[in-house]
């Protein structure tokens, strides 16, 4: 509007082309992205407490995605306008104002109430990150102990408040030590391990789809909506995020990539792919004092009815 200052340059669309960009770094904000989206999921794992569940989450999902794309690039947008990429002030080449350009562009942009006003916002936010942290996991160890998968004491629905009351209080107090042990052990680790969560993320996102086109694959060629959506578009999302991971994880593997290491493997890379491997011996513990008929196929196969946790 002619009121930003000398540093302000005129948007254009060419920065919505990822030009001069390698492989490397295309992963690496593919891996970004799919963290920063991570949590806007959680309307499609309450899938019992909706009214039509058939259809609600879903569009509630595509709905949320939408506007967070819009988002995201007006912010960006405006960011990029208004503070320029000098290195000197308000610039975003500035190395003092690369941990957190919003709090240093909120006076410049609209006054020391609206900069305070701010800083609430992103702490509200950050808070309610925590909440998408706890609620698919819980929800989704309450699948798998429905289908006795975990043990059946995750199945547990409150009464009351008809959730996962034991697989929620199990996931917070976990989210909670894991994050109070890096806290104390170092702060790089701590940011570490914010940078490793996009590898889990992706590695998750990526079998869902996956998983998606062999559950429906026996109906993908009755049309041509069912081709699309539950065939090529999942197993093109599956693709890119298996790429991603793969090139992603080649880059973090070395010692200088974030801030610890672990000899001569990159501390990123052994926060990530270790939480990753560490399912393996949990899951073979669930095998071994749990019913074993999940892992005989008995419980959740193609034949297999839909339940739901109160009538389990």
């Amino acid at each position: 509007a002619g009121t930003a200052g000398a540093q302000a340059i005129t948007p254009q669309l060419s920065w919505l082309w990822p030009s001069g960009l390698d492989l490397s770094s295309i992963a690496a904000a593919i891996i970004l992205c799919v963290f920063i989206y991570w949590g806007w999921d959680a309307c499609l794992a309450v899938g019992e407490e909706t009214k039509d569940p058939g259809k609600t989450p879903g569009i509630a999902a595509l709905i949320t995605t939408v506007i967070l794309v819009c988002t995201y690039v007006l912010v960006a947008y405006a960011i990029q306008s208004f503070a320029g990429f000098g290195d000197v002030g308000i610039g975003l080449n500035n190395a003092m104002n690369t941990d957190d350009v919003l709090t240093v562009l909120g006076e410049p942009v609209a006054g020391s109430l609206a900069a305070s006003l701010l800083l609430l916002t992103v702490s509200v936010s950050a808070l309610s990150s925590t909440q998408t942290t706890i609620l698919p996991t819980a929800r989704g160890t309450l699948s798998m102990a429905v289908y006795e998968a975990i043990p059946k004491r995750f199945a547990y629905v409150h009464p009351r408040y008809m959730t996962p009351a034991f697989g929620t209080i199990v996931m917070g107090l976990s989210a909670l030590f894991f994050y109070l042990l890096l806290t104390i052990l170092s702060e790089n680790a701590l940011a570490d391990s914010i940078a490793s969560l996009g590898l889990a993320v992706a590695f998750y996102y990526g079998i869902t789809a996956f998983s998606c086109v062999w559950y429906f694959r026996r109906t993908l060629f009755e049309s041509t909506r069912n081709l699309f959506f539950r065939g090529i578009f999942p197993f093109l999302g599956g693709t890119f995020m298996a790429v991603a991971f793969i090139i992603s994880a080649k880059d973090m593997i070395q010692p200088d990539y974030g801030y610890t290491a672990f000899g001569s493997l990159g501390g990123v890379f052994v926060l990530g792919v270790g939480m990753l491997v560490l399912g393996i011996p949990l899951m073979l513990l669930c095998f071994a004092f749990g019913t074993k008929r999940f892992f005989r196929g008995e419980t959740l196969n193609a034949t297999t009815e839909v339940k739901v946790p109160d009538t389990f």
